[in-house]
């Protein structure tokens, strides 16, 4: 009895290790393939890298400034309130 109970134990140990080593060669696989995907991904970058191509040009413009002077509001409305404001806030009185 204590013999099926001893193999039992080392029949189990046997099938826990068994598992183990499988799940570490299937996570060894997952890995590799993500290297190997990672390494397609770099160099086909490098190659369409590789193909661009660059120009310089020097191209000259010329700038054209214009300032306007005079600004109107057309639609400006103010109460009479606000406009006595104002000119005390513009005359400082």
């Amino acid at each position: 009895m204590t013999a099926k109970i001893a193999a039992g134990f080392v029949l189990a140990a046997l099938l826990l290790s068994a598992g183990w080593i499988a799940h570490g060669w299937y996570d060894s696989s997952v890995e590799l393939k993500i290297e190997r995907v990672r390494d397609i991904a770099v160099q086909g970058a490098a190659t369409e890298i590789a193909k661009i191509k660059f120009e310089s040009k020097i191209i000259n413009t010329k700038t054209i400034e214009r300032i306007k002077t005079e600004t109107v509001y057309r639609d400006c409305v103010a109460d009479p309130t606000m406009m006595q404001l104002t000119n005390k806030a513009l005359t400082g009185k």
